[in-house]
């Protein structure tokens, strides 16, 4: 049997409609080719009361269709040179940007669609890459959780302040541990509000992360005198007061101490006093 027939349906005059006559002429041609029918070029009405499609008049060939040139359009032409030089010219597509930021960059699917969502937004990510000399998580990371909620307070992503520039100078003094999280967040936000450069804006704040051990020692000593009660909380089993006395040096170092050392720390000074 012949396939490939065009058949017209006609008289439907709702979505609904549309979709009954598909699914009704789909299974209607399956029947007929199994049976080893010919599927005729025609056109077909939809009875919405029978959900049927009745046949009402056949088209086999082009000139039933009463085709004529238009008068007024000249014959147009167009090369293959034509369709690559167009071809070459385009910006890229959004679905080709969300495939090569997959291939690219590592990201999933549903990451590398939110950041090419807005063309500005897949330059940003890319730019920042580029100055951080990769680190393409980091950046993505930062971008959509940090950068977006700026984005979101000012009402829009073109309010945004901290270039793609800096903003990869921040992933690379966390990245390299010169500074930590907590404080590449404080950074961050400095910043987006006065435009200083990052590195400037931790020197004068003092952000720089500490990891000399002797110097988290001291603080971590002070902490858990302090807080007696939080200690024996610790030793009794309660795995929260450890988090609460890191967050207390955390406090009492002003968010400069690297949080492993601190972890570290408190963790030998409890198990040791408790020998």
């Amino acid at each position: 049997a012949i396939v490939g027939a065009k058949v017209e349906i006609k008289n439907m005059n709702s979505f609904r409609a549309v979709e009954r006559a598909l699914i009704f002429e789909t299974e209607r041609q399956r029947a007929a080719l199994r049976a080893g029918e010919t599927i005729v070029q025609e056109t077909r009405g939809w009875s919405d009361a029978d959900g049927v499609t009745l046949g009402q008049r056949s088209k086999e060939f082009a000139h039933d269709y009463r085709y004529f040139p238009e008068p007024d359009l000249p014959p147009l032409e167009i090369s293959r040179e034509l369709v690559a030089e167009i071809t070459t010219a385009m910006p890229e597509l959004p679905w080709t940007r969300v495939s090569r930021f997959e291939a690219t960059y590592g990201l999933s699917r549903q990451e590398s669609a939110l950041l090419t969502d807005e063309a500005a937004v897949a330059n940003y990510y890319e730019r920042s890459v580029s100055a951080a000399g990769g680190h393409y998580r980091d950046v993505a990371n930062w971008l959509v959780g940090d950068v977006f909620a700026i984005a979101r307070a000012r009402g829009g992503f073109d309010l945004v302040r901290i270039t793609p520039e800096q903003l990869a100078d921040i992933v690379t003094m966390v990245r390299s541990g010169d500074i930590n999280a907590q404080a590449g967040k404080e950074v961050l936000g400095v910043v987006d509000e006065t435009g200083q450069s990052p590195k400037d804006v931790v020197d004068q704040r003092g952000l720089r992360q500490v990891s000399d051990v002797d110097l988290v020692a001291n603080a971590v000593a002070e902490i858990i005198a302090a807080n007696p009660s939080a200690v024996e909380d610790y030793r009794s089993g309660k795995q929260a007061a450890l988090g609460f006395l890191i967050g207390q040096v955390m406090k009492a170092m002003r968010g400069t101490g690297n949080p492993a050392v601190v972890r570290q720390e408190i963790s030998r000074r409890l198990n040791e006093d408790a020998q």
